[in-house]
């Protein structure tokens, strides 16, 4: 029998349906056979058996022939597999020069924004999205209580990945932590990173992070939340209470 669920993962992605996928490898187990064969085979309705079976046809990777009047299924040649995936590839590139212009026509319909911007981000997925512009954005920045729980979130790989990022786009950061992470700065303490703590006693779920016209808010919360503003006057006054902090922290 084969490993069906890679198999059919593999199968899938080269555009076939799961309805199909279970037909064609019943088939390929067959060896050929009618369709009541395939259909004690999957276990599936003489109409579903059908209807995927000329979509195999038509995708040339099924034949049919006619033994004592009755339909025969049978798999193709397996070259004509080899011939399905470079043509599958092939539209895979047309897809892809599609997507290449989408993108250009957003850069190009992109307005300059001229208010303050605030877009908001929730959920781990959302929370990486705003990390990744910090570095994307290729600007030094300036970070404030960080807690334990964007390690717990994150995981610690995330984190040095991050570092590794950060280091080789040669990005500084000074960063308030909190206590609770200071074992934790052996992994981001480089020489990219100046680090400082807040009091033990002061544990906020908040961070803050500013980094060129940009303040990225990020509540450390279960289902995390982020902030992001957009806009000069506001990053400038953060900055301010930042280097205010700073003077007030420990190493």
């Amino acid at each position: 029998m084969f490993m069906t669920t890679m198999l059919e993962l593999t199968l899938e992605t080269y555009g076939l349906n799961k309805n199909e996928i279970k037909v064609f490898l019943a088939l390929v187990e067959l060896g050929g056979g009618f369709a009541k064969e395939i259909i004690e085979k999957t276990k599936f309705h003489k109409n579903i058996i059908y209807d995927n079976i000329y979509k195999l046809i038509d995708k040339g990777l099924v034949s049919e022939t006619l033994i004592d009047n009755k339909k025969y299924f049978e798999c193709e040649n397996p070259q004509i597999i080899d011939d399905f995936i470079e043509k599958t590839q092939n539209d895979f590139k047309k897809y892809k020069q599609e997507i290449e212009k989408l993108k250009e026509k957003i850069l190009e319909k992109k307005k300059i924004p001229t208010k303050t911007q605030t877009r908001m981000y929730s959920g781990i997925e959302g929370v990486k999205q705003v990390l990744r512009h910090t570095l994307d954005n290729n600007e030094d920045y300036l970070a404030i209580g960080a807690p334990k729980e964007s390690v717990d979130i994150l995981g610690k790989l995330f984190w040095r990945n991050f570092a590794v990022k950060q280091a080789d786009n040669n990005i500084r950061s000074k960063l308030i932590f909190n206590e609770s992470l200071r074992n934790f700065t052996k992994i981001v303490d480089t020489a990219h990173n100046e680090i400082r703590f807040l009091k033990d006693s002061f544990e906020p779920l908040t961070e803050i992070m500013i980094y060129g016209k940009f303040v990225a808010t990020i509540v450390w919360s279960k289902e995390p939340i982020a902030t992001l503003i957009e806009n000069e006057e506001v990053a400038q006054s953060y900055k301010k209470y930042f280097n205010i902090l700073w003077k007030q922290t420990k190493k």
